[in-house]
């Protein structure tokens, strides 16, 4: 009778037990979060998996005192901490108590190959949550994850990316991310959504549908955010009726800094370091080359989106999806800042070349750019 007990009360367990979700670090472990450089592709480098154009340098909340990590497993692997959080994804799709979307502008192989949404957001990322907690991991890699099984594709090598994952609780956060979520207008390619979640955070409905947001809903939001772990977070969104940059005209008024900012700038519209009249708003320089645990690269060849403060007294760190592009003014998009002591230095001290503000002087009726300067590491 005791053994059928005990089999009883197992079976019990087992039913209504929910594995916790977290970010993964490089060894499969539960960690608060990580930032990855997934560095662009060098044909002439010594190091394989950069001549392969699969290599990424690695921090999270628990090496982030060591600096970048070069990893020695390539982005295509599933034994790296991008595929292990993931597989939390594929491990939960038919899950009845897991929400999972994956949303991208640019749509890969099995969910319309060379589909590009230019209309909805140019967000691109994934989360997944139960009623406990749940995964944000943003990225800038076009065409990521598969919806079904890891894999990293081979036109995804070419440029440098970057990402953000952290952990949240769902009861403190889902709702607020919900709210910047629906800002973006997301183009999501896979999901699920379960009855359960829809009583609660009501505009997860509207997201995974990829509709817009209705009528009356502020074109941009900035949200407070706390990571799992006490990670403090400022997270800024707009929609493409926003119709302005999101550096300059949100994120560096906010943070009242001027802003280093490293984006795609071979596109249309590309915009130049903006430099205001002195003193009546804050300078957003564009990023032209960088040296990230030393390996140096252009920013022709970096498909990143990430900014940092000009100066260690702000110190904010911002890792995004959004260019500084006029065609991306009609874009949603967005960018995760936060304060950290041993993260700011990395990423600032990796800046080798910043664009310097132009004279306002035309040529064949487009702007100038403004000259490149030196930007010394550690001097801020």
């Amino acid at each position: 009778m005791m053994q059928l007990l005990v089999v009883g009360l197992t079976a019990l367990f087992a039913a209504t037990y929910t594995a916790a979700l977290s970010c993964k670090d490089q060894a499969g472990k539960d960690v608060d979060w990580f930032v990855v450089y997934k560095l662009p592709q060098q044909s002439t480098s010594d190091v394989q998996l950069i001549k392969e154009g699969t290599a990424f340098l690695y921090m999270d909340a628990k090496t982030k005192k060591g600096g970048w990590k070069l990893t020695t497993v390539g982005m295509d692997k599933k034994d790296q901490a991008v595929a292990y959080t993931l597989q939390q994804v594929y491990d939960n799709l038919e899950s009845a108590d897991h929400f999972h979307m994956m949303y991208n502008d640019e749509h890969g192989s099995s969910h319309g190959e060379g589909k590009s949404d230019g209309y909805r957001a140019h967000s691109k990322g994934t989360a997944v949550f139960n009623q406990k907690d749940g995964v944000w991991l943003i990225h800038s890699i076009p065409a990521f994850p598969p919806p079904e099984a890891y894999g990293f594709a081979e036109k995804s090598k070419k440029y440098g990316q970057s990402m953000m994952c952290i952990t949240f609780n769902t009861t403190k956060s889902l709702e607020e991310l919900s709210e910047q979520w629906y800002r973006h207008h997301l183009s999501v390619y896979a999901s699920k959504l379960p009855l359960e979640f829809i009583p609660k955070y009501p505009l997860l409905g509207e997201i995974v549908a990829s509709n817009p947001p209705s009528a009356g809903v502020s074109f941009s939001r900035i949200a407070n955010l706390q990571s799992k772990g006490g990670l403090k977070l400022t997270h800024f969104a707009k929609n493409r009726k926003f119709d302005q940059d999101l550096y300059s005209k949100l994120v560096a008024p906010e943070l009242k800094s001027n802003l280093y900012v490293e984006t795609w700038l071979r596109g249309l519209g590309d915009l130049k370091s903006g430099c205001p009249i002195p003193n009546l708003g804050q300078t957003v320089y564009n990023i032209r080359e960088v040296n990230p645990a030393q390996i140096r690269f252009g920013s022709g060849n970096d498909h990143s989106k990430w900014a940092v403060a000009e100066t260690a007294a702000v110190g904010y760190v911002c890792i995004g999806d959004i260019n500084r592009q006029a065609s991306q003014f009609s874009r949603g998009g967005g960018t995760m800042c936060f304060k950290d002591a041993d993260i700011y230095p990395v990423y600032r001290n990796s800046i080798t070349q910043r664009e310097l503000c132009a004279e306002p002087e035309v040529e064949d009726g487009k702007q100038k750019n403004g000259p490149l300067e030196f930007v010394p590491p550690g001097l801020y």
